[in-house]
């Protein structure tokens, strides 16, 4: 028997908080809905990519899949989200945080209008900006050995989404 996607230990975490958050949509009410919204609102008023910031998005993040009643995969995802953590705050910019926040709105506005596929598509994509600005940060703060100036990256900083340096579109 071959082994589920969503259980293979390659499975991307963007791909596993989406089968989540599909498995939760059935369940969320309104006192969920509304759990969301305080969060945004709260996000909202956070300056800065510090440890409030990290607890208000994994409480974000939680919120969405935390009814799906799939402990082992949500324990994969937290356990993800826990080593990565301090990089996303290390790389992590004002335009980043107000970006992401609006990417909570966005994929609020999705489970509010109960379009599940969407609010699906939006939280990958939410994760995948997150991992490109991070790998982007990361890529740059790398040396080549001897060269002095950071390592060329196919990645620039206008290609992604909040990253330090991007021109508004």
């Amino acid at each position: 028997p071959e082994t589920a996607p969503l259980a293979r230990p390659d499975a991307p975490p963007s791909s596993r908080e989406a089968h989540l958050r599909r498995k939760a949509a059935k369940r969320l009410d309104g006192t969920d809905l509304r759990k969301l919204r305080r969060i945004c609102e709260e996000s909202d008023k956070i300056k800065d990519y510090g440890a409030q910031w990290v607890l208000k998005n994994w409480e974000f993040h939680r919120a969405l899949y935390g009814r799906a009643e799939s402990p082992t995969i949500i324990d994969a995802v937290e356990r993800i989200q826990l080593k990565i953590e301090r990089y996303t705050r290390r790389t992590g910019s004002k335009a980043r945080l107000r970006q992401a926040a609006a990417e909570h709105r966005e994929i609020l506005t999705a489970i509010e209008r109960n379009d599940v596929e969407k609010a699906s598509a939006l939280l990958e994509g939410h994760i995948l900006n997150t991992g490109e600005v991070v790998r982007w940060n990361h890529d740059e703060a790398n040396l080549r050995p001897g060269a002095g100036k950071p390592a060329t990256n196919k990645l620039s900083p206008k290609k992604i989404k909040g990253a330090p340096g991007r021109t508004a579109a």
